[in-house]
């Protein structure tokens, strides 16, 4: 009996070796096409039981949808993606490998690095799904004005990592799944002067660099933990959906940084922007209680009413513009202008007060009321120590 049970448990160990080989790209077929059978090491299609392994100097075209349990795409290859990749375990894109990505997507739950060029090109729609993340230590181009939906799955663009989009893409998710997008290293919109969307959520610490063009931050929350957002003069960055602030956000603003939502400062968070423009206040919240420390410059501008609430304070030390007809209503809140701090009031605002509500502006730097003929108005508790000049 136990000779038959050596033999057998020898038999199950052969199966599972076979079951579990790696399958190499020869490139021996006629063709460049995944689905051609003689381009396999194993004269086989890979499958989900395969570790796949495209050496250096070879072109793939992922012509069908294929399935394995990685991929490891090495040296100055190129891999065409037209279709869905599947992989389950750890995977990798080689330095100096081509990755044009037209269509299709990644899933399978496995982690794929990147430290090749990853381009992302065509109209078509694309996907990062089931749980599976891309972590780029390298360079990913998004040239087609696609929608690329993060459905259960993630980006973490790494602190070596670039991510250039070129175009109008929208990096969009699907409602009821997790998704996000890490940003430690560079986000950066270039070349086409349209708009691109990012409504998935999203983590930065990195930078932000809006060099042409519209970059557009909406629908899902964002959380800014520091960072850098740099915006060239005829460019914009527009702030337009729920951001949490925390840390110091720095970066050289000549174009438009447009916060258009709510604003949430749990602790204390600091503006300090450096360049012509500043920061513009559009319309929003300014909310959560903590504190928002002001050192740039900051144009509150449109007619849109806006807020401080929920006893959140705003320090300011540098220069706040008040440039339109707007009412700013505190609420539970409080208006800090210190020893440095400028208010310029340049038009015909009213700082207004809610019944029943604390409020306060408390005045130790310099309020002015210049540019503008008509009339303005603070209709709330005032504190004075500093210098008001009409």
């Amino acid at each position: 009996m136990r000779p038959i049970l050596l033999i057998f448990s020898l038999f199950c160990a052969s199966c599972l070796t076979i079951n579990a080989q790696t399958n190499t790209w020869t490139g021996a077929g006629a063709n460049t096409n995944w689905n051609t059978v003689a381009n396999w090491s194993l004269n086989a299609v890979p499958t989900a039981t395969n570790d796949v392994i495209i050496p250096t100097g070879h072109t793939v075209t992922m012509n069908v949808a294929g399935t394995m349990k990685s991929i490891s795409v090495q040296g100055n290859s190129t891999l065409n993606i037209l279709n869905a990749l599947t992989f389950t375990n750890a995977s990798s894109f080689a330095k100096g490998t081509t990755i044009v990505w037209s269509g299709g997507g990644f899933y399978g739950g496995g982690v794929l690095t990147n430290n090749g060029t990853l381009n992302m090109t065509t109209s078509a729609t694309k996907y990062i799904a089931d749980g599976t993340i891309v972590n780029n230590n390298s360079l990913i181009n998004m040239n087609g004005s696609f929608t690329l939906y993060i459905n259960s799955g993630s980006i973490n663009n790494q602190n070596s990592g670039i991510i250039d989009i070129q175009a109008r893409p929208n990096l969009a998710p699907n409602t009821g799944q997790s998704h996000q997008i890490t940003n430690s290293g560079i986000i950066k919109k270039t070349g086409d002067t349209g708009a691109a969307t990012i409504s998935v959520a999203m983590i930065n610490t990195g930078a932000i660099n809006v060099d042409s063009g519209i970059l557009n931050l909406t629908s899902e929350a964002k959380t800014f933990d520091g960072g850098e957002y740099n915006v060239t003069t005829d460019a914009t960055l527009n702030l337009s959906t729920a951001i949490s602030l925390s840390g110091t956000m720095t970066g050289l603003v000549n174009g438009d940084l447009n916060w258009n939502s709510v604003l949430t400062v749990a602790d204390e968070a600091t503006f300090n922007f450096t360049g012509t423009s500043g920061i513009n206040w559009v319309d929003g919240f300014l909310d959560g209680g903590g504190v928002l420390n002001n050192i740039s410059r900051m144009n509150l501008i449109t007619r849109n009413t806006k807020y401080i609430r929920g006893f959140t304070i705003l320090n300011n030390t540098g220069l706040l513009n008040l440039s339109d007809s707007f009412t700013l209503y505190i609420n539970a809140g409080t208006l800090r202008n210190l020893s440095t701090g400028i208010i310029d009031i340049q038009a015909l605002p009213h700082l207004a007060l809610n019944t029943g509500e604390a409020h306060s502006i408390v005045n130790a730097g310099l309020i002015k009321k210049t540019t503008n003929t008509g009339v303005a108005t603070i209709s709330m508790a005032l504190i004075n120590t500093g210098t008001i000049s009409v």
